[in-house]
């Protein structure tokens, strides 16, 4: 069970904090009270301590380094599907998967094809922007949170492991 003041990884929310535990009307369950921490807006999410969402501690610090030091070596999540359906399907599972090397992987696959895709002149895809931006919220905010660096550092950094002007 997490404790108000925990720093918690929730679905696609990405990082939470727990502000307090409180029982709720109707069903007088216990709740958990959570704000987003990178949230564009404040706001206050309510999550049933019994919840089978996906909720999970943040990275420990030695995995935090670990996953920062080891980006420019991750392989590269290859497409295997031609259909941007599929291909989007096969991105949110490697999102909803909670582990942070496939989410680099995935981050840096999209970086790459961003930038090769500028070299030519051609647009990014719908599909890749959106990834990117889920992708960095969750991933960049999570080790922004554990490092105590803004995620905007923790993208420079990654960007500049790939030789990629930031």
């Amino acid at each position: 069970m997490f404790q108000p003041g925990d720093l918690i990884v929730y679905g696609a929310t990405g990082v939470c904090r727990v502000t307090d535990i409180t029982v709720l009307p109707p069903s007088n369950g216990q709740y958990y009270v959570m704000a987003p921490v990178f949230a564009p807006i404040a706001e206050t999410i309510y999550v049933s301590v019994r919840s089978k969402a996906p909720m999970r501690p943040l990275l420990s610090l030695p995995e935090a380094h670990a996953c920062l030091e080891d980006f420019d070596t991750l392989p590269s999540v290859t497409a295997v599907h031609r259909d941007p359906k599929q291909t989007a399907a096969q991105y949110q599972h490697i999102l909803e998967s909670g582990d942070c090397r496939k989410e680099l992987s995935l981050l840096k696959t999209l970086y790459l094809k961003t930038a090769a895709e500028a070299n030519t002149g051609r647009r990014v895809s719908q599909t890749d922007q959106r990834f990117i931006k889920e992708a960095e919220y969750l991933i960049l905010g999570e080790l922004a949170a554990v490092l105590g660096q803004s995620p905007e550092e923790i993208k420079r950094t990654l960007k500049k492991s790939v030789s990629i002007p930031v």
